[in-house]
């Protein structure tokens, strides 16, 4: 943080000549020995106004040929103003105003830019998911050709394939459990990739995910849930005994896009959302748009969603069933005209829903 913070001088009465950083080769503590300030006439309460003549500073004529450079003016002047300040400077040596992102940017070593940050984190990721994800990237997970290291005796091997030990590139996706999953959420998503390993993949699958797409956006979701729902999956059998098919698997993770697609705002989601949701889950999508018009304009943003999560999960409902719920609710009629009025949004709702039920 010390080389951070320096003195911008004014009049010099507010900045210690000794133990401020004002001068540009440094703290002059740092460079000049205490004795010479005392031979000097100097003490630690000497301040810079001490030096100063006008415009001028003046030096012991034996430190300026001991001390190069120290004839120089001060780092930084507050021109026009006759105090003292204390400034941010930079990783350029440039004098900032202080604030928490500067002082996050300067003390904080990021590192080399990668090309798969992209695709990693981003808005709208799922947390959870981008995190595991990320010590996949690195390698960094604890797989078994890792742990082979401390734990030589036993046999470790694959919970999927049960051939050879766990890695990187046989979990994602080299198992042939793993590799089924990955295959059905490719074709779901227009993922079409070839590699050769695990680091191979992520960075062809990033080079190609720069653009901020709504089709993009679902082929990073696909990777992190698949990588997320491998990884999970082979915790669970590994350490809770508990097994699951590559189908409920892949239903997991096509439950979790789904969920996220609904959540998006302004875009166009229609198509991703018909492709990766079954009928009565797009009938589900219908629904919501005409419980909108139910609850009316001033209460346009109260509905329950969670209860028709619920229901949507627990309830497997037919075509016939959800049109005759839609069509039951007779308070949506008396509102539609508000909505149609409201915007142009809800307009296409309503009509799509009417082309789907074939009114």
């Amino acid at each position: 943080m010390r080389p951070h913070v320096a003195s911008c001088i004014g009049d010099g009465r507010n900045t210690s000549l000794w133990h401020d950083w004002w001068h540009p080769i440094g703290i002059l503590s740092t460079i000049i020995a205490r004795r010479d300030w005392i031979r000097n006439g100097f003490n630690d309460e000497s301040l810079v106004s001490d030096v100063m003549t006008n415009d001028s500073y003046t030096w012991p004529a034996d430190w300026v040929n001991k001390f190069p450079g120290l004839i120089d003016g001060p780092m930084f002047c507050n021109i026009g103003n006759n105090r003292d300040m204390i400034v941010w400077r930079d990783m350029k040596g440039m004098s900032k105003k202080f604030s928490c992102k500067q002082v996050w940017r300067d003390i904080n070593n990021f590192g080399d830019n990668v090309s798969w940050a992209n695709c990693v984190w981003y808005r709208n990721c799922i947390p959870r998911n981008a995190f595991i994800l990320w010590l996949a990237v690195l390698n960094r997970l604890k797989t078994q050709d890792r742990v082979k290291i401390w734990e030589k005796s036993g046999s470790l091997l694959c919970p999927f394939c049960f051939t050879i030990s766990d890695s990187h590139d046989h979990l994602f996706f080299q198992c042939e459990f793993s590799n089924a999953i990955w295959n059905h959420c490719c074709s779901k998503s227009g993922i079409d990739v070839y590699y050769s390993n695990w680091n191979d993949l992520v960075l062809k699958i990033s080079s190609g995910l720069k653009s901020r797409t709504v089709e993009n956006l679902i082929k990073k979701w696909v990777l992190a849930s698949c990588v997320y729902h491998i990884w999970k999956e082979r915790n669970l059998r590994i350490f809770c005994k508990l097994r699951n098919s590559d189908k409920g698997v892949i239903f997991c993770i096509e439950n979790e896009i789904k969920l996220k697609l609904i959540g998006l705002r302004k875009m166009n989601i229609m198509d991703y959302f018909w492709a990766f949701g079954d009928d009565s889950f797009r009938m589900f999508y219908l629904l919501l748009i005409v419980n909108i018009a139910e609850v009316g304009f001033t209460h346009s943003r109260r509905f329950n969603l969670r209860s028709y999560i619920v229901r949507i999960k627990d309830i497997r409902w037919s075509n016939r069933e959800w049109i005759q719920e839609l069509i039951g609710r007779r308070k949506c009629w008396t509102n539609i005209v508000k909505v149609l009025q409201w915007n142009l949004v809800n307009f296409i709702g309503i009509s799509l829903f009417f082309v789907v039920c074939g009114f």
